[in-house]
């Protein structure tokens, strides 16, 4: 039965009547474990095959093989990792799915190539890569605050403040693998199997198009490795052009039911009325026009949770302009400005 690429009956592997937290539904909780064992086999079948292949082929001495334990932490240690491939697989449903319907099989695939994927980049390593924070002056944001619906955690990404040029593609994957692993723990530490994803879209048109293969490749790991894993994404600041933008070089490459996660609201009052259905203002920067305390009177990027490391230029000239138009308007919010009056204010910050 294990073996069979087709669907599985759930009534041959449910194992409680109702469920059990953190399952939506009895039948979720059969296929989490159900999945979790397969794939567990699929991944040792895996390693014998590639170290037949070696001993044929007279080659380097095979991998070694990944420990009980480490791949119990890999699969088992966060709920969020393997529910988010159901959660993807049932288009985020949850008890309201066909889940009779369900390809558990295909589902194991998918968490195999996961798994392969995640040992393959050194995950079980991570701790002698460079700390994440590191490379936060080019790469600044992450998580603040909670959302309105019982804590669930909130992600902060600075796109159009991201120092690109200085980013190769080893740096980002691995920046982005961290990222990755320590939301699992932050979903695990609040109980959520999904988290807010807040993405600023200030100038950041042409970057889109420039340093595509980055934007592609966080796409990929996202949906491919650690799919289902959020609530909403809110594109906040946008505008016509960046959202054409968006559509034409972004959307293509987001898995559909994904697309359908997005919510984008232009520049100023409609960014702060979108983001205030999902987060309390105490959670929400000043950047946005919420009141989120930072270090400061002046700190209006969140910079003690968001920059760690620092301001870096264009950051620097989000924040001037932010400030002047904070002072204009009497503590009105929004902030931002187009690509072009964007990386002029960097430029003349470098300066």
């Amino acid at each position: 039965q294990a073996d069979a690429h087709t669907t599985v009956e759930l009534s041959l592997v449910s194992i409680s009547r109702y469920s059990r937290k953190p399952f939506f539904c009895a039948q979720e909780e059969a296929c989490f474990f159900w999945v979790a064992k397969r794939a567990r086999a699929l991944y040792r079948r895996a390693e014998e095959e590639e170290e037949k292949e070696e001993e044929e082929e007279g080659g380097a001495e095979p991998a070694a093989k990944v420990s009980e334990a480490d791949l119990d932490d890999l699969l088992l240690k966060h709920d969020s990792y393997l529910l988010g491939f159901l959660q993807a697989a049932t288009k985020y449903k949850g008890a309201a799915a066909m889940w009779s319907e369900l390809d558990v099989e295909a589902v194991a695939h998918k968490v195999l190539a996961s798994l392969k994927y995640r040992v393959a980049r050194g995950v079980l390593q991570m701790r002698t890569w460079p700390p994440r924070r590191a490379v936060q002056h080019r790469l600044p944001g992450g998580l603040f605050g909670t959302g309105k619906q019982r804590g669930r955690p909130v992600l902060w990404i600075m796109t159009s403040v991201c120092d690109w040029a200085n980013v190769d593609l080893d740096t980002a994957e691995k920046s982005e693998l961290q990222l990755q692993e320590r939301l699992s723990e932050e979903l695990t530490a609040s109980g959520h199997r999904n988290l807010i994803s807040c993405v600023l879209l200030d100038g950041v048109c042409q970057t889109m198009l420039q340093y595509q293969a980055i934007f592609t490749l966080y796409g990929d790991i996202s949906d491919k490795y650690y799919p289902g894993r959020v609530h909403k994404i809110l594109l906040l600041n946008g505008n016509a052009f960046v959202t054409g933008t968006y559509s034409l070089a972004v959307k293509p490459f987001m898995d559909e039911d994904t697309q359908k996660l997005v919510r984008i609201f232009e520049k100023g009052a409609a960014t702060l009325a979108g983001l205030r259905k999902y987060i309390e203002d105490e959670n929400i920067p000043r950047l946005y026009g919420g009141s989120a305390p930072g270090s400061g009177p002046d700190d209006v990027l969140l910079e003690s949770e968001l920059f760690p490391e620092g301001v870096n230029a264009a950051a620097q000239a989000l924040k001037a302009r932010c400030l002047r138009d904070l002072e204009e308007e009497g503590g009105g919010g929004g902030g931002g400005d187009d690509d072009g009056d964007l990386k002029k204010e960097a430029g003349d910050e470098k300066e």
